[in-house]
């Protein structure tokens, strides 16, 4: 990711901070969406679950000028999500849902520029991730 692309992201997300939880929520939805047998994997319990997603996701946005701390952080995640056997393709859809959430709540604001840095910000964290998965 380029410098500009991360301020992008950053300040995109800034932008939306207060409705992280709407963020959170059309993230699961569409990850449920994409991969239907994913619900399966959470407890009832889903308002935990977005605030944990909300609260990871501020992380990594804030780490990513950061790649040895976002790389720790994203390495635990992939441990977190290891003992669920989630394959690397179905994690990429996670960054999907990611960028189609940041599209649903930004809407007008989601320019071009601003899907682009999504869109690379979230490749670096599954193909970490998809790496981890892999050992």
């Amino acid at each position: 990711m380029t410098p500009a692309q991360i301020e992008t992201v950053q300040t995109s997300f800034e932008a939306v901070f207060l409705r992280k939880a709407e963020i959170a929520g059309a993230f699961y939805a569409h990850l449920f969406r994409a991969m239907p047998e994913a619900r399966e994997l959470f407890s009832r319990d889903m308002h935990h679950q977005r605030e944990m997603f909300a609260s990871m996701l501020a992380i990594t946005v804030r780490l990513l000028n950061r790649p040895g701390e976002l790389n720790e952080v994203v390495d635990r995640l992939a441990q977190v999500h290891g003992r669920f056997t989630i394959a690397p393709d179905q994690f990429a859809l996670a960054g999907t849902a990611i960028v189609a959430a940041f599209r649903d709540v930004l809407q007008d604001r989601f320019t071009p520029d601003v899907e682009q840095a999504w869109k690379q910000a979230t490749q670096k964290l599954v193909s970490r991730v998809a790496l981890q998965l892999k050992d």
